[in-house]
């Protein structure tokens, strides 16, 4: 017999007698069809996770503001990097922001809830954080150039602000640190990123320049 899972095809099931099948063997094959089906179903689900979670990891990059996959219990399944610098700068308001989506209220960061269905698995959610275009290239960008350069989670906040045209002393105060310690990730950044001045550093990072 063939066994399937809604319109998908999970296998053959039965087996081979040179005698007529009794009533007996009728029964037995009927009360196996369930836990067959189970099984060739966990099966081909292990089978088509990986490629599966490569695809989404594939799709989350190529959206243009952070997005993460979330469980119906809030937890985090898969992020970008937009979304991962986010959760590096700014953990406490996105966490808040998440509980707050999944309860359909706003929270210091407003996302767009999409609920994502899968035959046979648990629900999910994609969140996917409402930006301007500017906003989301640059959250993007920042994104990449910290992940590619390997910086710290204080020189991908630095780094934000510098994109965005703002001088050391204003990012000093906006992240109270030191006028000085400002200057030094400047530095180590120009470093990593094998540029001179803020202008080229800027334009390395929105260009999408790794090396």
């Amino acid at each position: 017999m063939l066994l399937s899972e809604g319109p998908r095809l999970l296998g053959w099931f039965g087996s081979f007698r040179t005698a007529p099948t009794d009533r007996r063997h009728r029964t037995l094959l009927t009360r196996l069809i369930a836990p067959m089906c189970r099984r060739l179903s966990i099966d081909r689900r292990l089978d088509t996770a990986s490629s599966s979670a490569a695809a989404l990891r594939a799709a989350l990059s190529y959206l243009g503001a952070p997005a993460l996959v979330l469980a119906a219990d809030g937890r985090i399944l898969e992020v970008n990097d937009a979304a991962h610098a986010l959760l590096t700068t700014s953990r406490d308001d996105l966490n808040e922001s998440l509980r707050s989506a999944l309860a359909g209220h706003t929270g210091p960061m407003a996302f767009e809830m999409t609920r994502l269905v899968d035959h046979g698995t648990p629900a999910s959610w994609l969140a996917v954080l409402r930006m301007d275009r500017r906003e989301a290239r640059i959250a993007t960008a920042v994104a990449a150039a910290t992940a590619w350069w390997g910086l710290t989670r204080r020189q991908g906040e630095v780094l934000d602000w510098v994109v965005r045209g703002h001088d050391n002393i204003t990012i000093a105060v906006e992240l109270g640190i030191s006028g000085r310690a400002v200057e030094l990730h400047v530095t180590a950044m120009f470093d990593r990123a094998g540029v001179e001045s803020r202008t080229a550093l800027v334009a390395k990072v929105l260009l999408g320049i790794s090396g």
